[in-house]
């Protein structure tokens, strides 16, 4: 959608963006990775409150920042952010589909900023929208 509207140079802007933030909120030995549009964050020995204050910390600063588009408007970007915690029963395609379905869930119910996570009894939640 930004690069349709901005241009690509606009849309790697805020990805770098997004990419510098991520990198100042987590540790040395989490794991960052992305696939398109889409940003995967795995936080080493960390239980699902802990995920959910640093995912709230991350859309937080997200959301402050506004861009110049060079076309008289501000932009400002929002995020969906799926969580799910890993258990010993569960693959890594598996947890990772989890995750992708708790995104895909905030973003069905309408809410373009928010963290969504995957319960242990297999429903959705939305835990957190920024005021």
């Amino acid at each position: 959608m930004i690069n349709d509207q901005y241009g690509s140079d606009f849309g790697d802007l805020i990805l770098q963006f997004v990419a510098m933030v991520i990198s100042k909120k987590i540790r040395g030995c989490d794991i960052v990775t992305r696939k398109g549009q889409q940003f995967r964050v795995a936080l080493i020995d960390c239980d699902a409150k802990a995920g959910i204050m640093k995912a709230q910390e991350i859309s937080k600063r997200i959301n402050r920042q506004a861009f110049g588009s060079g076309q008289d408007d501000e932009v400002k970007i929002a995020v969906t952010i799926g969580i799910a915690t890993y258990d010993h029963n569960m693959t890594l395609p598996q947890l990772r589909e989890k995750a992708f379905c708790a995104m895909k869930h905030g973003k069905d119910a309408g809410c373009r900023n928010c963290v969504s996570v995957y319960g242990k009894s297999g429903d959705y939640q939305i835990v957190f929208k920024p005021s």
